[in-house]
């Protein structure tokens, strides 16, 4: 859709100079779009044309287990939670990341979106993440490898470090995909044209 903006008089003009100079509204909602789309990228398991690849994607043949996570949860004292053999939702764990995701308008003419956890960034463009293996932890995994012998080949190593590195692979959430360029696109129009707030 491509909006009109039909100047009759030196109000119409005053009215649009106005809100050419304080895209504020206009901003607001392209925030909200942004939060939207990188939310979405969740539970939809890609982000534009890029799809997100599943847990630990080069394990292949046997017992799928989620190492890093399946570790967190021993060294939490808990039990190994059964999404830790799910291979899908990939990013999905406890919903902080889905949660800090907004958007804040920057001035008249600008607004950004993103997430505020600490490891964001990592999650985007992928990078390394790395926890301690403590004793206990060791004593609690070999416990679950006694009765669960099927996971020894994935889990075994982890009885020998002190420390477990995980290289994460990019899981993009955030940007501008070309849906997304497209309603932004529409949301300026419309609110330049007198719609979305834009209206005197």
């Amino acid at each position: 859709m491509v909006a009109t903006v039909v100047i009759r008089s030196p109000a119409d003009q005053e009215a649009f100079d106005a809100r050419l100079t304080d895209l504020t509204p206009a901003l607001e909602v392209i925030g909200e779009l942004g939060v939207s789309a990188a939310q979405a990228a969740f539970s939809d398991q890609e982000f534009g044309s890029v799809k997100w690849l599943p847990r630990y994607p080069n394990q292949s043949g046997g017992a799928f287990i989620n190492i890093a996570g399946a570790v967190a949860d021993l060294s939490g004292g808990g039990q190994i939670k059964a999404r830790r053999f799910d291979r899908r939702p990939a990013g999905l764990d406890s919903g902080d990341m889905q949660r800090t995701i907004r958007s804040t308008v920057l001035g008249k003419n600008a607004v950004e979106y993103g997430a505020t956890t600490s490891y964001a960034d990592d999650f985007q463009k992928g990078g390394t993440s790395s926890m301690p293996v403590s004793d206990g932890t060791k004593k609690k995994l070999s416990a679950f490898l006694a009765k669960n012998p099927e996971f020894k080949p994935r889990l075994d190593f982890v009885l020998e470090i002190d420390e477990l590195v995980t290289t994460n692979v990019p899981r993009p959430f955030i940007g501008v995909t070309d849906t997304l360029a497209s309603d932004m696109i529409e949301v300026v129009e419309e609110y330049l044209s007198g719609g979305e707030d834009g209206g005197t």
